[in-house]
């Protein structure tokens, strides 16, 4: 079966699955109580997939292709948990989670830990509440009446085992079907940290990608830009984005406060707020009246839902996004949301979020099953054609090493990285902006 009749049956599924999952009516933050969830939601998205060779020196390729491929595959992990009937009984082992990750399979990789509710997408009972940051499936041909799914918890280094027979999920054919493509030396090939001798350097596991002279990462450089601003006829273009927040567009009260910021209200219901800076927000006055108790996961699905529904949230910004955080504040949840472009995360730096007045591209608030405050980015990414295509022929071993000198020498005894990555660094806007390798330590990015 080749590539594009596998990713069809897999969009359809994908695509009869997420209608099942969802009701229809109005959007979420025009109720007092906004949707009422069916049992089975959509689970958190894994920041990116990986298909692992497997074995002593295993090398992993990303899953990059289209937004509908890459949901389509991770529908597939959800699908196959619905169907584990074992949850109760299910314990968990500590140790040797690294061996876990040579093996040869896919990885579903998150950017924070998750419960297994939020992989299901739905509660399942469990003797303890455990938090994920990696799933593989494992790829076993001796072993096709079975398949094996592991939960690795990297940070405190356990691991769950499930274990489904009798039924193909596809995960064999999708990783034979990314396994021929990726098959050359064109394609740039990531090391998993935890089999490199850097790995005492980095907490957990991240991919590093095997950039060298020989094979280099090809990359285009990106602008950053805030089209709002260039817009002749501004007021009504942030009109026509803004009037879907009011029940009676018509009846909102418009006003320019102190600094230039435009404030949108319609009394009693939402204010609407865009500073020229690039930055909109949204409040909504309307009080909850439910004492049923939300969960993190009803919460990212309303977000995600209000994102998918804003229209002034830009298709270049709304279409790139992975859940980067997630807090609680005065019972509410808080989930940030940041940008991740071409496969590489793209970082707002210090600099530009105290001009923004953010802490990331998109932050959603969710309390009482409904939208009560949002804050985002009204900027644009495009590729920077003109300046062509680059190259990244640099290793991960020195960015590391530079990092490490540099806390060294400013009295950190032993450093320990959250992540090494090829990152975009956001600044400045309208200027171009060029990947470079990026060493995140106490959460902080730095290119070192």
């Amino acid at each position: 079966m080749n590539k594009i009749v596998i990713l069809g049956i897999l969009i359809v599924a994908s695509i009869l699955q997420t209608m099942g999952l969802w009701t229809g009516g109005k959007m979420p933050w025009y109720s007092l109580v906004g949707v009422q969830m069916d049992n089975t939601l959509y689970p958190i998205t894994p920041e990116s997939i990986w298909i692992n060779t497997g074995g002593k020196y295993t090398k992993a390729y990303r899953i990059t292709d289209s937004q509908n491929e890459y949901d389509a595959i991770s529908s597939q992990l959800q699908e196959a948990l619905l169907s584990y009937n074992n949850f109760e009984e299910l314990g968990y082992s500590m140790g040797d989670w690294q061996d876990i990750l040579t093996q040869k399979g896919i990885i579903y990789q998150y950017s924070i830990p998750v419960t297994i509710d939020e992989i299901v997408g739905k509660s399942v009972p469990l003797q303890y509440n455990y938090k994920i940051d990696s799933v593989l499936i494992k790829f076993d041909e001796s072993s096709a009446s079975q398949t094996a799914i592991y939960l690795i918890n990297e940070i405190n280094e356990y691991y769950l085992e499930v274990i489904l027979h009798n039924r193909d999920y596809d995960f064999n054919k999708i990783y034979s079907m990314f396994e021929i493509d990726n098959d050359n030396n064109n394609v740039i090939q990531y090391q998993p940290s935890i089999t490199d001798i850097k790995s005492q350097f980095i907490r957990g596991n991240v991919f590093l990608a095997n950039t060298s002279e020989a094979i280099p990462l090809k990359y285009t450089p990106i602008i950053f830009k805030n089209d709002l601003i260039d817009t002749a006829n501004q007021m009504i273009a942030l009109e026509g984005y803004v009037d879907q927040f009011f029940e009676k567009p018509i009846m909102k009260e418009t006003k320019v406060l102190f600094g230039g910021t435009i404030e949108f209200t319609e009394p009693l219901k939402s204010i609407v707020r865009y500073n020229n800076s690039g930055v909109i927000q949204y409040i909504n006055l309307v009080s909850g009246n439910t004492t049923n108790p939300m969960t993190r996961i009803e919460g990212y699905d309303i977000a995600v839902d209000f994102i998918e529904e804003t229209q002034a949230i830009s298709p270049s910004i709304k279409e790139n996004l992975y859940l980067s955080n997630i807090n609680i504040d005065q019972g509410a949840y808080v989930f940030e949301f940041d940008i991740i472009y071409e496969g590489h995360k793209v970082n707002i730096g210090t600099n530009m979020q105290r001009k923004l007045d953010i802490t990331s591209a998109i932050t959603i608030k969710v309390k009482d099953y409904r939208v009560v405050e949002g804050k985002w980015i009204t900027y644009n990414i495009y590729p920077d054609y003109v300046s062509g295509t680059r190259l990244i022929s640099e290793g991960y071993a020195s960015p590391i090493d530079r990092m490490y000198s540099n806390l060294r020498s400013l009295g950190v005894e032993q450093p320990i990285f959250d992540s090494v990555e090829l990152i975009y660094v956001l600044e400045n806007s309208n200027s171009v902006i060029n990947l470079n390798w990026g060493v995140q330590y106490e959460g902080i990015w730095y290119v070192p």
